[in-house]
């Protein structure tokens, strides 16, 4: 019985808001390790990163209908022929405004309930305290222990980005390589980087992507590997012409 109301107490109390004095105990680890591993990323591959910013996961919906509305506003006074004003912004992210409060309630549902993980948009990566990351591990034990891979990862988010240099979101099948890429760089081009790794076993996106970015380096070595982010789409058609053939 007693263990019945253990797991009673447990259950629930992952519902109760991480404490603030938590969430950054958490945040400032994440940041040391982004410290860390930024500037290996960067003498590895030759590439800036430029300011890589950490977050609390709830920043994360006001920083992108902020992004959007400012890049709506610059798009919409072009269409007019001239340049944005302030009353542009001010509209736009009037809207945004809006539009967060409709977005919130159902953005919670999904991000408590979701196995919510790491985001990285626009150089910041964004970490999540909710329920589906408290659920057997209340106080981010485990997730700290694979603290280096989940960086790792959004780091190399980060760095595709920078090669890429292009907003190619929208386009069919980048979302396979964009985290195939990612997972690849996680699990072999930086392995030799981690002070700590126990990540194992991938699945559906990751273990896919992973597996045409492998294609690609077998076939083209693994020079060619930070190529991938701007030549993707030129890879998926060579691996569809192999398949037809």
């Amino acid at each position: 019985m007693n263990s019945f109301y253990q797991s009673l107490r447990e259950t629930f109390r992952a519902f109760v808001p991480t404490p603030e004095s938590v969430r950054k105990e958490f945040l400032g680890k994440f940041r040391k390790k982004v410290d860390y591993y930024k500037p290996r990323i960067e003498e590895r591959c030759k590439v800036s990163l430029g300011e890589v910013l950490v977050k609390d996961n709830r920043e994360w919906l006001y920083d992108k209908l902020f992004d959007l509305s400012t890049e709506t506003a610059i798009q919409n006074a072009q269409g007019y022929r001239r340049t944005p004003c302030q009353t542009d912004f001010n509209y736009a992210h009037l809207v945004a405004f809006i539009a967060r409060g409709f977005l919130i309630p159902t953005l919670w549902f999904s991000n408590n309930f979701g196995q919510t993980d790491y985001r990285q948009s626009n150089g910041v990566i964004y970490v999540p305290f909710y329920y589906a990351n408290r659920k057997g591990d209340l106080d981010f034990k485990l997730r700290e222990l694979a603290m280096d891979t989940g960086v790792v990862h959004e780091l190399s988010h980060v760095l595709w980005e920078k090669i890429s240099g292009r907003k190619d979101i929208g386009l069919k099948g980048r979302s396979i390589w964009f985290e195939g890429f990612a997972t690849y760089c996680e699990n072999n081009y930086f392995q030799d980087f981690y002070l700590n790794n126990i990540r194992t076993g991938y699945s559906g996106v990751y273990k896919t992507g992973m597996e045409r970015v492998e294609e690609a380096v077998k076939r083209h070595g693994e020079n060619i590997l930070l190529q991938v982010p701007k030549r993707w789409e030129e890879f998926e058609k060579e691996r569809s012409q192999l398949v037809i053939d």
